[in-house]
């Protein structure tokens, strides 16, 4: 499966990979060695079942500064970029998937066990779960309290947009 550089009408620039996912499976040998791509920017892999919502986290995480590895939720499940080093995996919560979110979390957590995990969903609270499995709960639409999470959990590099004090 390959997940092509996200293409959108009113973006001018492109994101900085297109991978060929490698089915590895989940809670195999751990090859998370700090998540720090080549440039030195942390590695956030963004997990979800809509490529709209990937390609917005994606434009999100590049405005603090960090690199992008987006992964595509499908009906069977899920699909990583093989020995890819991850700083922070962004998750959503509601997924079209046979695989619940709880369980992905929980493979996500066997394979970089000490990643941070930020689970991104629109309910009020943290649903119990998933709880034992992420370290943060961020509700959706809320790109400064995001911004703000990651930040915390990795080194950040914002680039501040003029009229944005959060980015």
């Amino acid at each position: 499966m390959k997940i092509l550089t996200p293409y959108h009408p009113y973006l001018t620039h492109s994101f900085p990979h297109s991978y060929d996912l490698h089915t590895t499976p989940l809670g195999g040998r751990s090859d998370n060695l700090g998540g720090i791509g080549l440039g030195g920017q942390a590695k956030v892999l963004i997990v979800d079942d809509d490529p709209s919502h990937l390609e917005i986290y994606a434009l999100l995480i590049q405005q603090a500064g960090l690199e992008p590895v987006t992964a595509l939720v499908h009906f069977l499940g899920l699909d990583l970029p093989h020995e890819e080093q991850i700083g922070l995996v962004l998750l959503d919560y509601k997924l079209h998937s046979l695989k619940t979110s709880a369980d992905i979390a929980q493979d996500l957590r066997a394979r970089y066990p000490s990643t941070p995990i930020v689970l991104l969903s629109d309910m009020w609270s943290l649903p119990a779960d998933i709880e034992p499995y992420v370290t943060e709960f961020v509700r959706k639409g809320q790109p400064a309290k995001l911004l703000e999470t990651v930040c915390r959990l990795v080194p950040c590099q914002a680039r501040r947009m003029a009229g944005h004090p959060h980015a």
